[in-house]
C-alpha cells in the first residue's frame, strides 16, 4: 500500500476509537459485576415484589 492508503487507513482507525471512547463517556456500560444492585431490599422482601408489567398499548393511562 502506498503512503495515501496508510494515511486514510490510519485516519479512519483514529476516528473509530475516538468514537468508541466517546460513546463510553456519555453512554457508559452496566456495571455488571454486582449479583445483587437492588439496594436495601433483602432477598425476602424482593421475592414478595412483582415485576411491574407496563400496558403495551399505543395509549397510555393517566
Amino acid at each position: 500500500m502506498s503512503g495515501v492508503e496508510w494515511t486514510v487507513v490510519t485516519v479512519i482507525g483514529v476516528c473509530l476509537i475516538v468514537l468508541f471512547v466517546i460513546l463510553e463517556v456519555f453512554f457508559p456500560a452496566p456495571d455488571t459485576s454486582d449479583p445483587n444492585p437492588v439496594e436495601g431490599i433483602d432477598r425476602d422482601d424482593r421475592a414478595d415484589h412483582q415485576p411491574v408489567i407496563h400496558p403495551t398499548g399505543f395509549h397510555t393511562r393517566p
